[in-house]
């Protein structure tokens, strides 16, 4: 029970270890995502003579009693992998252009239109009642003769 016990407590100490690196990064565009469950047991291993083996050190002795049995396996048999990928058209581009515009120029629709007011029926304004040099020598002179 000792061995089960710790194992659970590594797994336990794994996954707390696993949430503090959550970084709210952005997905990536492509990705394959496993779902990980573990079950651990207690089992009555037999009296068995293990020979020594120098990558794991499983001991030979009858009394150990804490030998440790591993199995993997998918819950599924087909994983579903995720391909994304952005689209945008010309409209969306247009409108990405404009926000920015706006945003570091101030500039807006109704700026371009009271600039095309501007330049076209203002001038057109002020030609038309702009006299002419000799309109106002003569306007002078009549108002001071007189």
């Amino acid at each position: 029970m000792q061995g089960v016990s710790s194992a659970s407590n590594r797994s336990s100490d794994f996954t707390k270890e696993t949430d503090d690196l959550n970084c709210h990064c952005l997905p990536a565009c492509s990705e394959i995502e496993y779902d990980a469950d573990y079950v651990s047991q207690e089992r009555n291993w037999p009296d068995y003579d293990f020979t020594t083996d120098e990558t794991t050190n499983l001991k030979t002795s009858r009394n150990d009693t804490l030998y440790m049995s591993l199995k993997l396996s998918y819950r599924m048999k087909f994983i579903l992998a995720v391909n994304r990928e952005t689209a945008s058209d010309f409209i969306d581009f247009v409108a990405n252009v404009g926000g920015l515009l706006s945003l570091f120029t101030g500039f807006s629709i109704l700026s371009l239109v009271e600039i095309f007011y501007f330049m076209s029926f203002k001038r057109r304004k002020m030609n038309k009642f702009q006299r002419q040099p000799n309109q106002m020598t003569n306007f002078y002179m009549k108002n001071v003769l007189f």
